[in-house]
């Protein structure tokens, strides 16, 4: 029995990498002639309008330095953010609005810490965003006109906002966790901590002293090169560094996250970035409708890695698989392999293994 189970699941591990392969082929010769067509058709789509998450009130006013976020739109690579002084006469119009005072096209994530200390007088204004796509042309429509209050009289604290929710859907348990946030103004760094309880200094700018690691990270995330497991939960936050590496205000909230290996998930996935997640250029595994673990109507342990190759997954099968005792494990390797030039028999063999 335990035989036809190895050589069942070497079948559907080699009929998936040939399966992504052929995928991969069609793929490839179809994309140039349809891709034209889709854009278009979703840029002129009303569902491709971010929603503002966020209000700022007269009676609830922001800083000088808010943070803007909106709901994300599927497909975008990046965003492009107006800060106006008057809501716009045509919303519609896909052009800049000539009462823009401010804006960028270069921002990977569903939030902007705006900076409004050094250019901007007034007590109000208005932000509106849309979605790019990888050539920078927009994604539908911008999202209507948001009024902001500002009280320059606020406390400006300043701190990264974290994005990764772990273990609350479908696939969003990650044994390599990728920590993602919103940046702050005034960055060039991150540091990221990592905590074996909750820090006893929230919102602070000294490190924790339960912190088991930290990580120098640029941008807005960071992919944890450690196997994150243990019966107790993790925590963790980021806070900004400047270029000579001082902090930028405080750290985040510190966010929680669990991989115990006595959750007796009868499924795990195993594999390099196709099996850790993510997606659209700029979408880490922490954004999880871009996982296809997502998608499952059953519970799953994601044991992928990015980057992986068919040999380094055999390296590490024992230390991150066998702790889990998965009932059921989907594996899909060799893609980073082959890339590399590696043969498709030493591929097999690895499977095999």
């Amino acid at each position: 029995m335990r035989r036809k189970l190895y050589r069942n699941t070497f079948l559907i591990s080699f009929l998936l990498s040939l399966a992504t392969l052929l995928w991969a082929g069609c793929f490839i010769s179809e994309t140039i002639e349809v891709v034209s067509a889709w854009a278009e058709c979703r840029t002129n789509s009303r569902e491709n309008k971010p929603v503002p998450t966020v209000h700022f009130s007269h009676q609830k006013p922001a800083s000088i330095k808010p943070v803007l976020t909106w709901t994300k739109i599927e497909g975008a690579v990046a965003y492009e953010i107006e800060l106006l002084t008057k809501p716009p006469e045509n919303p519609d119009k896909p052009v800049s609005y000539p009462n823009c005072f401010f804006s960028t096209n270069k921002i990977y994530v569903n939030g902007f810490n705006a900076d409004l200390s050094k250019y901007y007088k007034s007590e109000s204004f208005y932000w509106r965003v849309r979605g790019l796509d990888i050539d920078g042309n927009p994604i539908g429509f911008f999202s209507d006109a948001e009024k902001v209050y500002i009280d320059r009289q606020q406390d400006v604290i300043q701190k990264p906002v974290p994005t990764s929710i772990f273990n609350q859907s479908a696939g969003a348990t990650l044994l390599y966790p990728v920590y993602a946030w919103i940046p702050i103004t005034g960055t060039e760094k991150y540091e990221v901590e990592i905590l074996d309880d909750l820090p006893e200094n929230p919102n602070g700018v000294a490190p924790s002293i339960h912190r088991i690691e930290s990580a120098i990270a640029i941008g807005f995330d960071y992919y944890d090169e450690e196997p994150r497991i243990a019966e107790k939960p993790f925590y963790w936050r980021v806070r900004g560094l400047d270029q000579n590496e001082n902090p930028v205000k405080v750290y985040s909230d510190a966010g929680q996250f669990s991989v115990n290996p006595n959750m007796h998930v009868a499924v795990a996935t195993f594999g390099d970035s196709i099996t850790h997640g993510g997606g659209s250029v700029s979408y880490s595994p922490a954004d999880w409708e871009y996982s296809y673990q997502y998608y499952l109507d059953f519970p799953s342990v994601n044991l992928g890695k990015s980057g992986d190759t068919s040999q380094t997954m055999v390296e590490r099968f024992e230390q991150d698989v066998l702790p889990f005792h998965p009932q059921y494990l989907i594996i899909l390797a060799g893609t980073n392999s082959l890339r590399g030039g590696v043969t498709a028999e030493n591929v097999i063999a690895d499977l095999k293994s």
